[in-house]
């Protein structure tokens, strides 16, 4: 469509750069969705390197966490271990006493 003056020229040159900045538009949106594919192929990457280091620290914890039980349990195995030895100690020290008392009860010589 001619210019009111008959010059072609202004029209074709806004319509040419009309084309131009769709077509620059257009690579741009591209561009933008390449670098948010890139970025989040990138982010799932660095979640998948987290996610691997926090099992591995999950799985030692868990092997420390069982070693200590077992350790703690194994203390208290020796604890009880010992103490049932001290009881049974005291208890043959204390036999013949307590024999002693019993047959005074049986017999009649002691208050219970």
């Amino acid at each position: 469509m001619p210019s009111p003056s008959g010059d072609r020229g202004p029209l074709e040159r806004l319509c040419g750069d009309e084309a131009e900045l769709e077509r620059r538009l257009v690579e741009a949106r591209r561009a933008a969705a390449a670098a948010v594919a890139a970025a989040r192929g990138e982010a799932e990457r660095m979640a998948a390197g987290v996610r691997g280091e926090l099992e591995r620290d999950l799985a030692r914890l868990r092997a420390e966490a069982e070693a200590d039980a077992s350790t703690a349990a194994s203390r208290a195995r020796e604890a009880a271990a010992a103490a049932v030895t001290s009881l049974a100690l005291r208890a043959e020290r204390n036999r013949p006493q307590a024999l002693a008392r019993l047959l005074e009860i049986v017999l009649g010589r002691g208050a219970p």
